[in-house]
């Protein structure tokens, strides 16, 4: 975890907004491999493990879906399959573009499947991307990416994310809200078609797999489609 990061994250806890504090055990470079985030709020304990942050909390019933983050419009369930052309080469680069990812300075949140192009993104442009719940077994070597573990409660402040991508496992979990208040103002969150667009936030285009919105008091003008022209057009 690269340990600039521990100024954005913030306790679970129902209690008002306190920074974490950071022991670091071991180092390695600018990032926190082992040690400890506290609470000085209510003293919870968040571990570092293998430059993971884990905010999880089994016994809360975290992982339970979150209410109101499908749209009533879509039927009511939500399509666990990521978008088709996640696993494509240019994936990054349309992702890059959804997201808005020129001369970023601050943090991105790539969460569930989109965690897998951490690192391409840390190549595409240089921002520092947090990715949670990444669940493959070897995580990219890439000083630019950190990783944490959250369920139900995202653990981080209000407005310091440039942009956020979910899959739908990750709004199953609950943590489309977090996101979208983590966002700041005139940053981008891209998630599931069937999600529910946040309170905020303008719709600037959707396809049959996600929607991108901003979040900003007043939209430009009518979402525009996602979908690709083809290449012989």
């Amino acid at each position: 975890m690269f340990i600039e990061l521990a100024d954005i994250l913030r306790c679970t806890r129902p209690h008002e907004d306190s920074w974490l504090v950071l022991r670091a055990d071991l180092m390695s470079g600018r990032h926190v491999v082992n040690g400890e985030l506290g609470c000085p709020v209510c003293s919870a304990a968040y571990p570092v493990v293998n430059g993971e942050a884990n905010f999880v909390a089994a016994d809360t019933g975290d992982d339970q879906p979150a209410r109101g983050t499908i749209d009533p419009g879509s039927g009511g369930t939500l399509d666990h399959a990521p978008p088709a052309w996640i696993g494509h080469e240019d994936a990054p680069l349309r992702l890059a573009a959804l997201l808005g990812l020129e001369d970023v300075r601050q943090p991105v949140m790539l969460a569930g499947s989109w965690g897998v192009h951490g690192a391409a993104l840390a190549r595409i442009s240089p921002a520092i991307y947090l990715v949670v719940n990444h669940d493959a077994v070897e995580k990219p070597d890439r000083a630019e990416v950190s990783f944490i573990r959250a369920s139900g409660t995202l653990p981080l402040a209000a407005g310091k994310l440039h942009g956020a991508a979910l899959d739908a496992e990750s709004v199953r979990r609950g943590l489309l809200d977090g996101a979208a208040r983590a966002v700041r103002t005139g940053g981008r969150l891209v998630a599931p078609a069937n999600a529910a667009l946040p309170v905020g936030y303008t719709e600037l285009g959707r396809d049959d797999e996600l929607w991108v919105a901003e979040r900003r008091a007043s939209p430009t003008g009518p979402p525009v489609s996602l979908t690709r022209a083809s290449r012989g057009a």
